[in-house]
């Protein structure tokens, strides 16, 4: 049995415990939709139920290793269930432009440790109140460019909504290595569309 890759192309922001109860779902009062719980569903009660409904709306608890909760099928067998969603790399903002000579050499990079499957952007914030950002890469590994030599706070910010930060980051003329993550028993909670995903071990439900 093969693993399913997924992702969840339009996110939710009504709160899942804001959302009417029911037996294995929730009603979202804002657009009045049922949201099904994928922890209270086998892997293949959820194709099933793509299937039936395609384009439902559901709430999943996510590892760290992108794994979904789900419930073993009927034989105690449990496939793995993975959030497949796709990483921009690159800056998200940068720096005000400079001529070649004027730009700072300093930089802060590092590794972001923490959901891989969902953007993550750094920001590091001077005294002043001057930011500089940066996105990381599916890897984690970002790096943001030309930062003056100062003192920062550097932010870590997904968009599963994890927020960490760094004090008192000393930039001078070279690379400052600043790596981290939030608790490893963290979880990601994703209200929102469900898909079938593209990536390996891709399931077909058609």
């Amino acid at each position: 049995m093969s693993d399913v890759y997924v992702n969840f192309p339009k996110p939710c922001d009504e709160r899942w415990e804001n959302m009417t109860p029911g037996e294995r779902h929730r009603t979202c009062a804002r657009c009045d939709r049922v949201v099904h719980d994928l922890s209270q569903y086998d892997v293949a009660g959820i194709e099933k139920l793509l299937r039936d409904e395609p384009g439902s709306c559901v709430r999943a608890s996510i590892d760290v290793s992108g794994a979904i909760d789900t419930r073993p099928d009927s034989h105690g067998r449990v496939r793995l269930m993975v959030a497949a969603i796709g990483v921009s790399a690159g800056l998200l903002m940068s720096p005000p432009a400079l001529a070649r000579d004027q730009r700072a050499k300093g930089a802060i990079v590092g590794t972001a440790q923490t959901f891989s499957f969902f953007e993550t952007t750094v920001t590091a914030t001077d005294k002043n109140g001057n930011s500089y950002r940066a996105k990381a890469k599916s890897s984690g590994r970002y790096r943001i460019k030309n930062v003056p030599p100062g003192t920062y706070l550097v932010e870590f910010s997904s968009d599963c909504g994890e927020r960490w930060s760094v004090e008192d980051v000393v930039v001078a003329d070279r690379a400052v290595d600043v790596t981290g993550g939030p608790s490893d028993d963290q979880r990601c909670i994703v209200v929102g569309l469900l898909e079938i995903g593209g990536r390996r071990g891709e399931s077909d439900i058609g």
